[in-house]
């Protein structure tokens, strides 16, 4: 909206202040979240190394997953710009359709944490719960591609809302149980770096279906990354489930004497 009035340059001095203030807040609010001395690993074989981490196909069965789930979750704001100014929209148009997403996001995060934060209470990964995210989110920037209108791409970015939330929750809880506990940040960056590689692919996608003339091929493109998530899933559920049951059966069992 402010691109329409003010030009794009103000969107970027407006984004620099806001991280400027997130900073401020974070450094002056925040606690120090250093891990006690007597809390780390006193022995260096205690550590995971890279060289695991790399050999771990549950961690990059989720980073693939991921991938392709989050390439429709950066369509919100790389591919749909493209697609409405290829329907002759105005910027402010875009605005409302954000305005839609972060209204959705608000009303639909409390009420659908309770219920994912109980799916997470057990020990096993939810690969399922990420499967359902990675499929709303191909479905809702599928619709994206259909949409004409600024009132038809807000109703899709509002319908992706929730495979968002899922995903996002799900992924975390993945990596945090299959992640041994002195290695989750390298578990973690590793997996963190999925939504650099998705933001680079959903444009590229997008740019092809559109020259291509053909606006229906944006929204196969966009479901079938969703699916391609999805699908990556059952294997992941299938080593996830693997690693659990052996970890119960080698639980040593005391003998009565």
């Amino acid at each position: 909206m402010l691109a329409g009035q003010l030009g794009f340059p103000a969107l970027f001095w407006f984004n620099a202040a806001a991280c400027a203030a997130c900073a401020l807040l974070a450094h002056r609010y925040l606690d120090d979240d250093t891990p006690a001395a007597s809390a780390r690993p006193s022995e260096p074989a205690a550590r995971t190394p890279l060289r695991s981490a790399v050999r771990d196909a549950r961690l990059w069965l989720l980073w693939m997953a991921s991938v392709a789930a989050l390439t429709c979750a950066a369509g919100m704001f790389t591919t749909l710009p493209l697609l409405m100014e290829d329907d002759g929209l105005a910027a402010d148009a875009y605005g409302w359709t954000q305005v839609a997403n972060a209204g959705a996001v608000v009303v639909l995060t409390p009420l659908l944490n309770p219920w994912l934060r109980r799916r997470c209470d057990g020990p096993q990964p939810v690969t399922g719960l990420l499967a359902v995210g990675s499929l709303l989110l191909g479905a809702g920037m599928g619709s994206a591609g259909l949409a004409d209108t600024t009132a038809g791409y807000s109703l899709a970015v509002a319908a992706a809302v929730p495979g968002e939330i899922v995903f996002f929750i799900a992924a975390n809880d993945i990596v945090t149980k299959i992640s041994p506990v002195h290695a989750r940040g390298l578990y973690a960056g590793i997996w963190g770096s999925t939504l650099a590689v998705a933001v680079i692919i959903a444009p590229v996608l997008a740019a092809v279906s559109l020259n291509s003339g053909v606006g229906v091929l944006a929204a196969l493109t966009a479901l079938a990354a969703g699916a391609t998530g999805a699908a990556l899933c059952v294997p992941l559920a299938g080593l996830t489930h693997r690693r659990t049951a052996s970890r119960v059966t080698a639980t040593p069992v005391p003998v009565a004497t």
